[in-house]
């Protein structure tokens, strides 16, 4: 995580005006993911997650499994940046969504416990990845 990240993400979690503790910052490297729509078996019917998102998913997980936080923080305020290596167009509630379901059962007992919300894009042509704080809502 760079200093700039840590800087935003304070920014971004101050703008809450919310008392908070038990701050943590985690940074995952690589292209952040943007959650993938649902597909629909044209022989079936039936809808399923693609293999790529599950995959994933997996390995996001497993990233995060590693980055130990008590999950009864009750109230949580997360704040969010996604570093791109392109200006590309993304839909930043899909990057969010991705992030926030693959670490329920992790981070959290289950993302309906995040009560303030705080992203932003930026572009690093040389180190994309993902930078997030957590921090409890007393």
């Amino acid at each position: 995580m760079t200093d700039d990240d840590l800087e935003a993400l304070r920014s971004m979690l101050g703008g809450f005006r919310l008392p908070l503790r038990r701050l943590r910052a985690f940074t995952i490297g690589g292209v952040p993911r943007a959650k993938m729509r649902p597909r629909q078996n044209t022989k079936t019917g039936h809808m399923y997650v693609p293999k790529e998102e599950r995959l994933a998913v997996k390995a996001t997980r497993e990233v995060l499994e590693g980055s130990w936080i008590p999950r009864d923080l009750g109230r949580l305020a997360v704040a969010c940046v996604f570093v791109r290596p392109d200006h590309h167009r993304v839909d930043l509630d899909n990057l969010e969504k991705f992030l926030l379901d693959s670490a329920n059962g992790i981070l959290w007992r289950d993302d309906s416990q995040i009560v303030a919300l705080a992203a932003s894009i930026h572009v690093d042509r040389r180190q994309p990845r993902t930078a997030f704080a957590i921090a409890s809502i007393p």
